[in-house]
């Protein structure tokens, strides 16, 4: 199985209720915006602040996975873990202009994907509950947090 390509993409949360989607709050290009994730019953006309661009920028030296850049169509903004909030568990990732690269990796089931720190220390988890914020927990080896897992749907 191969990586998705740079493109445009919904991203769905595998294990969450209602294929729960990426939500860059109201679009917004102000840096420190949440991103949530929403109910894709919510989002059934597909506003271009579900859409994001996948960047991708090269692979990293370990040459697990890929490192890509997670882009809002809207607001042109960067997903990037909040800098107001401690790194570690439950640090929210939010919209800005600061550019990261984050580790995109296959997980055990084909088709689906990891977003992760470089570090592979924390990935993107979604707790299930309809418009909560994504956050970073640690790496998921046991299969505690299915919801770190995400489906790069082609928009």
């Amino acid at each position: 199985m191969s990586y998705p390509v740079s493109g445009t993409y919904k991203i769905i949360n595998i294990k969450a209720a209602n294929n729960t989607v990426l939500d860059l709050q109201d679009g917004s290009a102000t840096d420190g915006t949440p991103i949530l994730g929403t109910a894709n019953s919510d989002a059934i006309k597909t506003p271009t602040e579900l859409l994001w661009t996948l960047q991708h920028v090269g692979a990293p030296a370990s040459g697990d996975g890929r490192l890509v850049r997670l882009i809002n169509v809207q607001s042109g903004t960067y997903a990037h873990p909040d800098p107001k909030v401690p790194a570690g568990n439950n640090q929210g990732i939010v919209g800005g202009t600061t550019t990261v690269e984050w580790l995109l990796c296959m997980t055990a089931v084909l088709g689906q994907y990891s977003i992760e720190t470089q570090d592979r220390q924390y990935a993107w988890t979604f707790n299930t509950a309809d418009k909560t914020q994504v956050t970073l927990q640690s790496i998921d080896q046991f299969g505690v947090y299915p919801t770190q897992a995400w489906y790069f749907c082609p928009a």
